[in-house]
């Protein structure tokens, strides 16, 4: 078992170069958090869910650590399923986005009125915070996963607008985009463009930066 451990962690802390051949996946309604091996199918490691946790986003860290998000919260943990620690949102509340930044840090998200986006350091600890208000007041319908940009503002995909956002590090709305569908998701290329998901729609869009055109429907 040790072994395997040890084998899954250099795996995790290799795995963005070597994405093409393994899959850390998550999803609502599926009860755990797995890789899982392309070619075989194989599932090389799985971490259970307890009774009404929804992952919507997971990552591993260089360190061979995993994060998730749970619907109530985001928690990192090792290998070993222990909890480093765990991020509860405020009651009322939906948590959806919980991503690694470069630096080593967090970015997790919470639905709610109004939403926050919030960075932790390393260890968890939070470092800043903005809220922003989406113009949607069911709290299920804001939003799943935004990251940060390049630049280090905050791209929101809005589900219930069908419209993708950028904010500033105070939460001021600095661009918006209108798509089709409900936006699930959304990641910002080398050049620029955003691929923004759209969830239910089954589909996906390549925005121009620039000029706000739909360059790909």
């Amino acid at each position: 078992m040790k072994k395997t451990l040890i084998s899954f962690g250099l795996l995790v802390a290799t795995m963005l170069p070597a994405q093409e051949n393994y899959l850390l996946v998550g999803g609502s309604g599926w009860n755990k958090i797995a890789l899982i091996e392309k070619e075989s199918a194989a599932v090389l490691w799985s971490h259970e869910l307890g009774d009404g946790e929804e992952c919507n986003a997971v990552a591993a860290n260089s360190g061979g650590n995993v994060l998730y998000s749970y619907k109530q919260g985001a928690k990192l943990i090792n290998l070993k399923h222990d909890v480093l620690w765990d991020y509860p949102s405020p009651a009322g509340t939906e948590l959806f986005t919980a991503t690694i930044l470069p630096n080593g840090g967090f970015l997790l998200g919470y639905c709610g009125n109004p939403a926050r986006l919030i960075e932790l350091n390393a260890k968890g600890v939070v470092r800043h915070e903005i809220a922003f208000e989406t113009g949607i007041s069911q709290v299920h319908g804001q939003y799943r996963q935004a990251i940060k940009s390049k630049n280090g503002t905050y791209l929101v995909p809005l589900m219930g607008k069908a419209a993708a956002i950028e904010l500033d590090k105070q939460g001021k709305e600095l661009n918006r985009w209108s798509v089709k569908g409900n936006p699930f998701s959304v990641l910002e290329r080398s050049n620029g463009n955003l691929i923004v998901g759209c969830g239910d729609a089954r589909s996906y869009v390549e925005i121009d930066r620039r000029s706000g055109t739909m360059l790909h429907e």
